[in-house]
């Protein structure tokens, strides 16, 4: 009687289980593992079984602001986003964006892109910003 709770004269056994069923798509298979591993779950029943014991628990639109702020300040982008309109690619180290470059493209593709950069931080963003811009 150890495994057995009695409730309204309904006798009910701790150890049994019931099976819930999902229908998926074929074709969102690909995508329901895919969101599995990123949440860090290797099968359904492990998400479910984190569900039940409330591990999982929705973010209000405030709490996700918070967490998007923390992290962007974690990563210093909020100083390259704060100030003026247009103000952001004068924060920019032109040295460190140019290692930053030379560390995913060739040399010369790196110095081209920086100067591509320069231009149009100038013709978009410049004193006359009103120029013709097919000169």
């Amino acid at each position: 009687m150890s495994n057995q709770i009695k409730i309204q004269n309904i006798q009910i056994n701790k150890s049994e289980w019931k099976t819930i069923g999902v229908k998926v798509r074929l074709s969102e298979l690909p995508n329901l593992n895919r969101q599995l591993d990123r949440l860090g779950y290797t099968t359904l029943g492990d998400l479910v079984k984190d569900l039940i014991a409330g591990k999982i628990t929705r973010l209000t639109d405030d709490q996700q602001i918070n967490i998007m702020k923390t992290n962007l300040q974690a990563n210093g982008q909020i100083t390259g986003l704060s100030g003026k309109p247009y103000d952001f690619y004068k924060q920019i180290d032109i040295e460190d964006f140019l290692n930053y470059l030379k560390s995913k493209y060739h040399e010369r593709t790196a110095k081209c892109y920086l100067s591509y950069f320069e231009r149009y931080a100038h013709v978009f963003f410049g004193l006359n910003h009103d120029i013709e811009l097919l000169n």
